[in-house]
């Protein structure tokens, strides 16, 4: 496809597009033994079946008539692909729920019981060719799903998505996505040009805790939208249908390429999140070096000990940043941390000005927040409300340890 956002240029991607969509009919039809209709708008959802990639929204949707009457009088179809890990038991519930719809069968899955038991719902035989499930997802066959299909979703749980691939795949190949309003899409996605958000979200149940979740009205809504923009560009005439808005949206689509390209993804890594992290650790080291004996540091366990003691407020003594930092180095147990920065965050801002200098209180501020950040609800929250609302902001994914314990990004937290 040329450069140029032409009537030409956008005959060629609109003709291209409807190859690879027959291509992605005929596949799926080798796989299910069912032929989607392709006059109708093909939405996909390729990802592992997993409990952060919210899946069970659509479930939920289609378990209510209501919505589930919304969804079947739109032109969508709704292809799943994919799979769960053979241990991962939400996972398999949910498989065993979509294969169902895709049979017209409503069923509910308990995940917590040892047999995965069913509950029978009810029965709706117009689900039968409008919602699909395709087992497994391979690079093999990648391209003709990624190509293929007319809408790209991920939807996912607000805290707990990174920055998913998959929406990437489907923008570069001129599909539009529909997301949710959190991680890599964020940066990629402008809502209304090359894709959507999900604008309305619930809290859900995962295991002990609680997450938001797209809402299955606001899931349906959303999906509902596209169909029908997508329709009503299909039915204009084919020398005027380059400027419609469906057109227009692949279109943008495309044009994303660029962004997402690996090169320029990683020169990003490189220059704002690796390089900036390796300094300031070759920094922390280097104050650790002036205030610290390299022995000591060596042994962790018994250095441990020491920063342990000396961090507990004992005699009037109060904690120097070295020590802090030293202690954030080489103690990964949340309860032993919650008990080292304790004191740190019992201090008055003057206090801490006095111990750290004006300059350190958002570093001291930062290295509590990620490594006993429940503490920063404390007074610890006035020294600096800018540093205290930055973390607000990411206090959940803090306080899972998802950060600050993950040995694979201990050195990027640094």
């Amino acid at each position: 496809v040329g450069a140029a956002h032409s009537p030409q240029n956008v005959e060629i991607m609109t003709v291209i597009h409807e190859q690879v969509k027959k291509r992605f009919a005929d596949w799926i039809e080798k796989k299910v033994k069912i032929r989607p209709d392709e006059e109708m708008f093909f939405s996909a959802e390729a990802r592992r079946k997993t409990d952060f990639k919210a899946v069970d929204s659509f479930i939920r949707a289609i378990q209510q008539g209501e919505l589930r009457d919304k969804f079947l009088k739109s032109p969508a179809i709704q292809i799943f692909l994919g799979k769960p890990h053979v241990s991962d038991r939400w996972g398999l519930a949910r498989v065993k729920e979509l294969i169902a719809l895709s049979q017209g069968r409503i069923i509910k899955v308990d995940e917590n019981s040892p047999t995965l038991h069913e509950t029978f719902l009810g029965e709706d035989k117009r689900l039968v060719g409008r919602v699909f499930f395709v087992p497994n997802l391979n690079t093999e066959e990648a391209d003709v799903i990624f190509q293929g299909a007319d809408l790209g979703n991920m939807w996912s749980l607000l805290e707990t998505e990174a920055s998913a691939t998959g929406y990437m795949k489907w923008l570069t190949n001129a599909v539009p996505v529909l997301v949710s309003r959190t991680g890599g899409p964020l940066e990629h996605v402008r809502d209304g040009e090359n894709g959507m958000f999900i604008k309305d979200y619930e809290r859900v149940q995962r295991g002990a805790k609680q997450f938001s979740a797209p809402s299955p009205d606001g899931l349906i809504g959303k999906l509902v939208e596209m169909a029908e923009i997508y329709e009503r560009s299909k039915n204009h005439a084919v020398d005027d249908r380059w400027d419609t808005p469906w057109h227009r949206m692949m279109w943008a689509a495309l044009q994303t390429t660029p962004e997402v390209d690996i090169e320029r993804t990683l020169e990003r890594y490189f220059n704002e999140l690796w390089s900036p992290a390796y300094r300031a650790k070759r920094k922390v080291k280097e104050v650790l070096a002036k205030n610290i004996q390299p022995d000591q540091i060596l042994a962790s366990d018994e250095f441990r000990d020491l920063l342990s003691a000396a961090l507990r407020q004992r005699d009037g003594e109060k904690p120097s940043l070295a020590k802090i930092l030293g202690a954030y180095l080489v103690t990964k147990s949340p309860p032993e941390l919650l008990d080292l920065f304790r004191p740190i965050s019992e201090m008055t801002l003057e206090e801490a000005r006095e111990e750290f200098g004006e300059e350190n209180i958002p570093r001291v501020m930062a290295l509590t927040g990620m490594a006993a950040p429940s503490l920063l609800d404390n007074g610890i929250q006035h020294w600096n409300e800018n540093v205290f609302e930055g973390f607000a902001q990411v206090r959940g994914i803090l306080r899972s340890g998802k950060l600050a314990f993950h040995n694979s990004d201990h050195d990027s937290v640094l």
